[in-house]
């Protein structure tokens, strides 16, 4: 909670008192209070943003304070109860509170947001706790979606975001080194963490950095210590909806929030029209019965297949979504002045896609490489290059399932070579009666293009969104190997994360800059040839060396610019080396 000098009421700019750390907040170079009105929609942190607020009170003896806090309602306002009550449980003499909405400081609105009027006192509130509840004077117009919550446990070290107006100035997110703590101080009823914060905190929510599920809300900062064993503090959702009636009918229905206009919906469609011949095959190969399922935009429940749909073949399968035909630019010039040179990215070439053909949305996961490793009784050579203590090294006993690093179902398979790779797409192919394969490297660079010529994809931005778009040997896996980098963003992952956790590029695929470099069609060549515009595969009788594309998650930011190109070995198996599959689809 924050002291504000009086006389400064109702204002939307407050002078904080000559004793708060203001230079530290104020410096544009300090990346661990980022202005939230830096991100656009669909981002994740402005989606969110839209719930915070700031809470402004005047108590009767003239004294002015402010926190934040999260509507989590039309009409109901979370927030912390000491901004409100004493240690003893007594309320302060309030003589008026005021809500400050999308207080950005931009020029939309003046930069000052929206003012809403609440009823006093708190409706609800429990200071042992530390939460309060406050209604609203009039419920918020419009659609108003509560945010997601997540009903099980908080693990220790997970990345955190806090989005807040700390010392009352326009609203910040904190992403950076924002941390649970481990679990030697790790409390199931506290959120224990290592997110800055300042006063004007308190109240203000707490998400997973990546799902951005509501977790709790900030309650109590420390000083930080020289040994880093300190901690901040804040209440867990899950402590508050034991506690609370209120927030226990709000989110009694569901963990997550309706569904936005923009979110999708999975409606079954009938399989397409096929010939007697294409039939008798899928029978004799004895595949599942095939249904392709469009996944369509909600209030398109007619949706065809076409450019921009997502579509699953079965229930196993990768999601797939249709890439439109184009040209786009293929390669670098000398002009590329950051461009590996020993990667032979020249010369540059014109790419023209003649049909849409569907990409893998995401890389392949886990989870799905398991389903076929199982149902194909494939069993691959457990020997994988992998990191140990930031070393690279082949060790016998690692593969797919211990690439050396821990990983979920939903991370993308890593230590498969290209052999592992072209095995996954025929299995597939078998199951579906379709024909699925690796991307070809023109397809590919095309894909992660987004039909652009730009150098750096997918940024509709600037070079510091990196950690928006990428996964990328960044700030986080700088601080955990020691390496010495020049990006200061945080992605918050040191090796690999689950697909799909950053956004997605022109096109709406996923980690085509990062994660994991993926396997294409092509042998290895020295040069791109200038003389092809189509997009067909490079190939030999035998190849030693194919070609792997989209950087990794120990990469630095050059290695996921959309003309770089890797060799590997064709057998060979390494942790950051991984599979994204290509489909053709009827015209």
């Amino acid at each position: 909670m924050l002291s504000i000098p009086d006389g400064q009421f109702g204002r939307a700019y407050f002078i904080p008192p000559q004793s708060t750390n203001y230079e530290s907040l104020s410096n544009p170079a300090n990346p661990n209070y980022e202005p939230v009105s830096k991100f656009l929609p669909p981002h994740p942190v402005q989606r969110a943003s839209l719930d915070v607020v700031r809470v402004d009170i005047q108590l009767t003896n003239g004294r002015q304070e402010a926190c934040s806090g999260i509507l989590i309602t039309e009409k109901y306002l979370l927030t912390a109860a000491h901004c409100f009550y004493s240690a003893k449980d007594e309320l302060h003499a309030l003589a008026a509170v005021q809500l400050r909405r999308s207080f950005f400081g931009t020029e939309v609105d003046d930069g000052e947001g929206t003012v809403l009027k609440v009823i006093l006192p708190p409706v609800e509130h429990d200071v042992s706790i530390d939460y309060a509840i406050i209604t609203l004077a009039e419920p918020i117009a419009g659609i108003f979606d509560k945010p997601k919550i997540r009903k099980q446990p908080i693990l220790p070290s997970l990345n955190l975001a806090i989005i807040h107006h700390p010392l009352a100035q326009p609203m910040r997110v904190t992403r950076r080194d924002c941390l649970m703590v481990d679990k030697r101080s790790f409390s199931l009823s506290e959120v224990r963490h290592r997110c800055d914060t300042l006063p004007g905190s308190s109240g203000a929510p707490i998400y997973d950095e990546i799902t951005f599920e509501l977790l709790g809300i900030h309650t109590q900062g420390f000083p930080p210590s020289p040994d880093k064993s300190g901690f901040n503090s804040g209440v867990p959702i899950l402590k508050i909806l034991e506690n609370s009636k209120i927030a226990s009918q709000v989110w009694s229905e569901a963990s997550v929030s309706p569904k936005s206009a923009k979110e999708p919906e999975v409606r079954l469609r009938p399989p397409e029209a096929r010939t007697e011949t294409q039939t008798a095959i899928r029978t004799t190969k004895q595949s599942v019965s095939f249904a392709r399922y469009l996944i369509c935009p909600v209030g398109k429940a007619d949706c065809q297949l076409g450019p921009g749909v997502d579509f699953k073949d079965c229930a196993i399968c990768p999601v797939m979504r249709v890439v439109p035909p184009g040209q786009s630019l293929m390669g670098s010039t000398s002009e590329d002045v950051i461009r590996y040179e020993n990667y032979n990215e020249s010369p540059q070439r014109l790419v023209d896609v003649q049909r849409a053909f569907a990409v893998g949305k995401f890389p392949i996961t886990v989870e799905e490489y398991s389903i076929f490793i199982k149902d194909a009784q494939y069993i691959p050579e457990e020997s994988c290059n992998v990191m140990t203590n930031f070393q690279w090294g082949v060790k016998p006993g690692k593969s797919w399932k211990d690439p050396g690093f821990v990983q979920s179902g939903l991370d993308p398979v890593t230590c498969v070579n290209w052999n592992d790779a072209k095995a996954y797409a025929n299995w597939l192919s078998t199951k579906t009666g379709q024909k699925y394969r690796l991307l070809t490297e023109a397809e590919w660079e095309y894909s992660a293009r987004g039909q652009t010529s730009a150098y750096y994809y997918p940024y509709p931005f600037d070079i510091s969104d990196t950690c928006s778009y990428s996964n990328f040997g960044d700030y986080s896996y700088s601080q955990a190997s020691g390496r010495r980098i020049t990006y200061s963003c945080n992605d918050g992952y040191v090796f690999t994360s689950r697909v799909g956790a950053f956004l997605p590029n022109a096109f709406g695929l996923h980690d085509t800059a990062g994660n994991v470099l993926q396997w294409v069609e092509d042998c290895y060549f020295k040069e791109h040839d200038a003389r092809k515009r189509d997009t067909a595969a490079r190939v030999l009788s035998e190849c030693p060396t194919h070609v792997l594309r989209g950087g990794s998650w120990d990469y630095a930011f050059r290695g996921l610019r959309s003309a770089f190109r890797r060799i590997g070995g064709t057998l060979v198996r390494k942790s950051e080396y991984g599979i994204r599959v290509a489909l053709d689809i009827s015209p």
